[in-house]
């Protein structure tokens, strides 16, 4: 996925972002994204939640843990065409 990727990613929206801190140097953020993508050269607009950990390591803010899940029915069958 990471070397040979059939998407890229265009642009972005971040909503309702809600910021966390756990610990002096450790955050949690929450949010609502949409997100315009073109996908195996067809353009494709999803919506999802994303939650991170955030680590500060030698005055550096580092990712530790991204998760996103997509928006919508948990079985996917509000993204099928009848």
């Amino acid at each position: 996925m990471l070397e040979a990727p059939t998407w890229q990613l265009l642009s972005y929206e971040i909503e309702d972002l809600i910021v966390r801190e756990v610990a002096p140097d450790t955050v949690i953020t929450a949010y609502k994204v949409t997100e315009d993508l073109t996908v195996e050269e067809k353009p494709l607009t999803l919506k999802a939640y994303d939650s991170s950990i955030w680590v500060e390591r030698d005055g550096t803010w580092v990712c530790a843990l991204h998760t996103e899940s997509l928006a919508g029915d948990p079985f996917g069958r509000d993204k099928t065409t009848a």
